[in-house]
């Protein structure tokens, strides 16, 4: 494990499970994020006459009357003494990656950036998850951002920073203007698939970025302005310097505005289409309506889930939980146990594909028994659509990738869920006014909405 995580450690002593834990998740959230394993055998969680029992049992010591016995026995007991009795004895953890101090005045790259601001025509600002990490309270960086009032574009849980709407913030055709700005400040993103492993960047743009990481920053793409450091700390710090002289930028904003309506009124034409089941581009339309202020998002899955990235729109910060970059199918559950108990009474949506559900819709249990009620909504279309829309163009066969239509309202009410079945467009209204009123009720939900075929993401690739 010690490979693919920040720190992996086996506890060997009873006294070593508290501060090893905590430790643990201390190093967990400190800097770069990640994940860290920790091996815990049972017979340090077991009591100590216990362990001592099985251990003489099965190596036979209470049955040997020779010396080698007596001497395994000794050997053994010493063991478990140091095993239960022994203190804890502190271990640092190897140190990954150096990690940025944390400033207590002005990065010295401030400034300049501030300048390539002051002067750009086409200026362009990505800020990803990392922006948000180890944030309680987003309104700072919110208001730092809209301060800049440079072209925004969010991904990952930086979605929904500046809420709703923001005359500042864009969510279609980010790389037609990543090819055209001339500076471009990513925030807390790497360069990886989604942008192009930075190609989707004019080479004769100004490139910064800011991470906490000092190697993803430089991966793939070499910025000529690297900021080691929290990415929303830069940009509150960016936002002071330049002290709202900047822009106005009209002509840019024009441009970028006119492809944005453009883009939703081809979702909005598309939405309309007729089909046989429920469109999923109208589905959205009418959850994103529906929605309340305080809702929070879980996504889970793949075509389903691209989709309705498009149209919906967290209403707050930090209201945004996805699999990740990685696409770690089978979250969704988990974050919306976690999501329904940080924030009570609140409105949790969790769009599930109908493939990523069958990893945690157990979870609806969990719900039953403590009192949760999000709101489940699987778009149903019996395939790993995903996977799909690269694979048979590509191999020219469907293998692997084809599911059932499986009845997942059913399966739900098995958990105790209230499950409702969604499979005519006409009753989209009525059916998702039904799912709010049984969770402000108290009760979890699951909506299987069998979904038609589309084209709307033809050519996107899984990879």
């Amino acid at each position: 494990m010690e490979s693919i995580t920040k720190w992996a450690v086996a506890i060997k002593k009873l006294n070593s499970i508290q501060p090893t834990v905590e430790r643990a998740l201390d190093l967990a959230q400190d800097g770069v994020p990640g994940p860290v394993f920790i091996e815990v055998p049972i017979d340090v969680l077991y009591p100590e006459e216990m362990v001592r029992e099985m251990f003489m049992k099965e190596s036979g010591v209470k049955d040997g009357k020779n010396l080698g016995s007596k001497a395994l026995e000794l050997y053994m007991r010493g063991h478990l003494y140091r095993q239960f009795h022994q203190p804890h004895v502190s271990i640092v953890p190897p140190l990954r990656e150096s990690l940025p101090p944390k400033p207590s005045t002005k990065t010295p790259h401030v400034d300049k950036v501030a300048s390539l601001l002051r002067t750009a025509k086409r200026p362009a600002l990505v800020i990803g998850s990392q922006a948000l990490v180890n944030c309680r309270n987003a309104g700072p960086i919110a208001d730092a951002v809209q301060a800049l009032g440079v072209p925004t574009w969010l991904g990952g849980m930086a979605r929904g920073l500046l809420g709703r709407a923001s005359d500042i913030q864009f969510r279609h055709k980010r790389t037609a203007a990543l090819k055209e700005a001339d500076v471009v400040i990513v925030a807390g993103f790497p360069f990886d698939f989604r942008l192009g492993y930075g190609r989707s960047i004019s080479s004769r743009a100004t490139l910064v970025a800011a991470n906490l990481s000092s190697s993803e920053m430089r991966k793939n793409r070499r910025p000529e302005i690297p900021v080691h450091m929290h990415s929303g700390e830069f940009l509150r710090q960016l936002a002071a310097a330049v002290n709202g002289g900047l822009g106005p930028w009209s002509d840019w904003f024009d441009t970028l505005r006119t492809r944005e309506l453009e883009r939703d009124e081809e979702i909005n034409e598309q939405a309309k289409a007729p089909t046989d089941l429920v469109n999923p581009l109208q589905l959205f339309q009418r959850i994103e309506e529906k929605m309340s202020d305080d809702a929070v998002l879980v996504v889970d899955g793949g075509d389903f889930v691209a989709t309705a990235s498009y149209i919906l729109r967290p209403r707050q910060p930090l209201s945004w939980l996805d699999p990740g970059v990685f696409g770690t199918l089978g979250v969704g559950g988990g974050f919306a146990v976690g999501a329904s108990l940080v924030r009570p009474g609140k409105e949790v949506w969790l769009i599930y594909g109908d493939g990523s559900c069958a990893y945690s819709l157990a979870e609806m249990d969990t719900c039953i028994r403590h009192g949760l009620a999000p709101i489940a909504v699987i778009g149903t279309d019996g395939a790993w659509s995903q996977i799909a829309r690269e694979q048979v163009p590509m191999l020219g066969t469907d293998v692997g990738t084809v599911l059932k239509r499986t009845a997942y309202h059913e399966v739900g009410q098995g958990y105790g869920a209230v499950g409702l079945l969604l499979d005519d467009p006409s009753k989209i209204d009525a059916t998702l006014d039904e799912a709010k009123a049984l969770a402000a009720s108290g009760k979890p939900v699951v909506i299987n909405v069998h979904i038609a075929g589309t084209d709307f993401r033809k050519g996107s690739i899984s990879v």
